[in-house]
């Protein structure tokens, strides 16, 4: 796909994973990920996923970035898109609707900006742990648990 407006994709409940060219985005519930006009990308989910996508006019995103990027977003953005998205406002026309669409923009910029979330490898030790990790991103296990699960050692790992 590629579209003539910037584009949000949020991720409300599980794991997204978005494919720009050679990169790859994979975004856990509650980021989002940001994608500039006419940026060529696929996307697909791996299991049951939820997202949300928001398109933007140029106008709207003049101060966001100019490359896609993962963005983890705060409470105050997930209270506006859920609003705008439970009174089904798919276009703001009146006055404190787009000066809700405004603060929105302002949450997108100051929002911290990660380049990935989670690497991909074609390793044979680090995928079974990535891949692991991209199907259940709050696994917690330690650094030792990983290499024992891989039959490696800490420091190899």
């Amino acid at each position: 796909m590629r579209h003539e407006w910037g584009q949000l994709l949020y991720v409300v409940s599980g794991v997204v994973v978005l494919r720009l060219a050679q990169e790859r985005f994979l975004a856990p519930t509650h980021f989002a990920i940001w994608l500039p006009q006419g940026v060529e990308h696929t996307c697909y989910n791996q299991r049951q996923a939820t997202i949300r996508t928001i398109n933007f006019d140029a106008r709207w995103y003049a101060e966001l970035p100019e490359t896609p990027c993962l963005l983890e977003v705060g409470p105050l953005f997930k209270a506006i898109q859920d609003d705008l998205f439970a009174r089904d406002v798919l276009i703001p026309h009146d006055k404190p609707d787009l000066r809700l669409c405004r603060v929105f923009c302002d949450q997108m910029t100051v929002a911290p900006r990660q380049r990935n979330y989670l690497p991909g490898t074609d390793d044979r030790l680090l995928a079974p742990v990535l891949h692991a990790l991209e199907q259940c991103p709050a696994d917690n296990r330690t650094l030792a648990q990983w290499a024992t699960e891989v039959y490696s050692t800490e420091r190899t790992l």
